[in-house]
């Protein structure tokens, strides 16, 4: 950082009576779009551009409340006092919980890009604004929570549980967040602003105290909050979860002990759930119809890393009591936990570990009295053995002589565990120890279970596309679990077979009902305008007030010719407009 562009300089030259390297600290829970809000204010007359070229170093006023960049130029600013920009990015904004079962690769660019400030194409790179759940969050606030945030620490702040996204209820007062009318205008995204009453309002929604809905919806919040701190602690195994829902499947009856889903019922049921929630953004997309609850249950199953957090939440209300029924679920499918807690420090010690253990044997310790002095259990010490190319010595036991030889030799042709378990009478652990003990063989035993999964999932796949002529969206329907193998694990040859037959033409994109959509956006705008009414003001109403209420149709305004009830709904707005928005007689722009 040069001299000439020095956040501190440029403070002393601006503002002298205010420095970034001063006393002020997060407060529990905070936001770094709050503590930004709260340095704006205490600067004493400074511009929102101003605060922003000078804590993030952009020559814009403000920056995104949920997914913001420049926070390594934060950091350096505060001299590092508020944290450096990788702690700060995962414990003061929201991406842990976005990014929360994303692959390494991944996460490792999102981190990048908040930290430097290219921004520009992160949440699209993300896929938020594909996923038909919202990609702009609204800044929410609890009004107990405020009350208490002015009494203790003089100002009410946003608090980053509330900012989550799909969270819509304060889990500390079990009550509903209110909504900042400026987020969603886009005016937070250019003003530093703190929570006010004024500013405040309810969310747009059918959920009520009164009915089912209330507890459930509270449920999803809870869900959602406890994979955010689970994600802050690193990624989230997605193959864990996803063996732990088909568990719970198979104890509803919704799928049969092999652990292929029951379709018709699993999605009729999971749909018949998301519709008992009620209506609120974010949550819209999730399950709208049988055939979406049976994609996302699928896609769920699949163990897609591009699960997004809401679809996720959804399914876990679905099926567990509460969030300990989860983690008890999970523990017992696995015992490696459902998130990977090893930082780079503990990933070096296992080295270390490990190096030290092999000189240990190689000089010609036991592996257990090896395993003593590393501190680790002998089945431990034996694995790390196999996996530095060192032999480990065999110690009398039932697996031995011919039985444990045919074992060898079927693992190696890739046998199921279990039928080798069958056949020789021994335990799944005693399996297990034997592919993780014996040099060479469980490397071979995956690669034989990779080649046979690959010759099965291509033969069906070729069956299925000449029996539809080519046509993969048919063939995908009945052959769908060989397609998703081979579209994980052997894309090249799969593209290359659909191209052997000639497929009938089809549109490039997904067919959008507008029709339903309509029906759906005029539903939500005339509950809009009753809302407006209900209120009692005497403005007269805007068409940007009815679109702040309804953002979804904020998106989607241009392409208003496509909702005809809805944009005459608009025209006849019983209040006239004196800006030719809305006029009487159902005339308007």
């Amino acid at each position: 950082m040069t001299d000439e562009n020095s956040p501190r300089d440029n403070l002393r030259v601006q503002i002298p009576l205010v420095d970034p390297g001063g006393p002020i600290e997060w407060l529990p829970n905070e936001t770094i779009y709050s503590i930004s809000s709260r340095w704006h204010a205490l600067s004493g007359g400074v511009s929102h551009k101003q605060t922003a070229r000078l804590l993030f170093g952009r020559n814009r006023g403000g920056f995104p409340h949920d997914l913001p960049g420049g926070i390594g130029y934060f950091a350096a600013a505060f001299d590092g006092r508020l944290g450096q920009a990788e702690d700060i990015i995962f414990q003061r904004t929201a991406l842990p919980l976005i990014i929360a079962f994303r692959s390494e690769h991944v996460r490792t660019q999102a981190l990048t890009a908040m930290a430097q400030g290219a921004i520009g194409g992160l949440k699209t790179s993300l896929g938020l604004p594909a996923s038909r759940l919202g990609a702009s969050l609204p800044l929410k606030a609890c009004s107990t929570c405020m009350q208490a945030d002015r009494f203790l620490w003089g100002t009410p702040y946003w608090h980053l549980e509330h900012q989550l996204p799909g969270v819509w209820f304060c889990i500390k007062h079990k009550s509903f967040l209110l909504v900042s009318a400026s987020s969603q205008s886009g005016q937070a995204r250019y003003q530093w602003l703190l929570p006010q009453l004024d500013d405040l309002a309810q969310p747009n929604t059918s959920i009520s105290e009164i009915d089912e809905s209330w507890p459930l919806a509270l449920k999803i919040s809870e869900f959602l909050s406890e994979l955010w701190k689970m994600s802050v602690k690193g990624p989230v195994s997605i193959m864990v979860l996803a063996s732990a829902l088909r568990t719970r499947l198979i104890a509803r009856g919704l799928a049969l002990p092999t652990g292929r889903l029951k379709a018709s019922q699993a999605s009729r049921q999971f749909h018949q759930f998301t519709q008992s929630i009620g209506s609120i953004r974010d949550w819209s997309g999730v399950a709208s119809s049988e055939a979406a609850a049976y994609s996302q249950i699928h896609s769920l199953l699949a163990a897609h890393e591009n699960s997004h957090p809401i679809r996720v939440a959804v399914a876990l209300a679905w099926l567990f009591v509460d969030w300990n029924d989860f983690i008890a679920a999970c523990r017992s499918e696995s015992p490696t936990p459902v998130f990977d807690s090893g930082s780079k420090a503990s990933g070096a010690e296992d080295a270390s570990q490990k190096e030290s253990l092999a000189m240990l044997v190689r000089a010609g310790e036991s592996v257990s009295e090896a395993a003593r002095k590393c501190g680790i259990q002998v089945a431990t010490a034996q694995a790390w053995l196999v996996q530095q190319g060192v032999a480990v010595p065999k110690r009398p036991s039932i697996m031995k002589g011919d039985a444990r030889e045919r074992a060898i030799d079927a693992l190696r042709q890739g046998a199921d565990k279990a039928a080798v378990c069958e056949e020789t009478g021994w335990s799944s652990s005693s399996i297990e120890r034997l592919l993780r003990t014996e040099l060479g063989l469980k490397v071979a035993w995956k690669e034989a279970r990779y080649r046979r999964d690959r010759d099965c999932s291509r033969e069906r796949w070729l069956i299925a596309l000449n029996e539809f002529d080519g046509n993969t969206r048919a063939a995908r329907v009945v052959t769908s679990s060989a397609y998703a193998w081979l579209y994980r694990n052997d894309r090249r040859w799969l593209l290359d077979a659909n191209q052997t037959v000639r497929r009938p033409r089809t549109s490039s994109g997904l067919r959008v009902d507008w029709v339903q959509r309509d029906l759906e956006f005029l539903g939500a705008a005339r509950k809009a305008v009753d809302a407006i009414l209900s209120e009692g003001s005497e403005k007269p109403i805007s068409l940007m007030e009815i679109l702040r209420r309804v953002p979804e149709l904020k998106a989607k305004y241009r392409r208003i010719q496509d909702l005809p009830r809805t944009q005459q709904f608009l025209r006849s707005a019983r209040k006239p407009r004196r800006d030719g928005l809305f006029t009487s007689g159902g005339e308007g722009s």
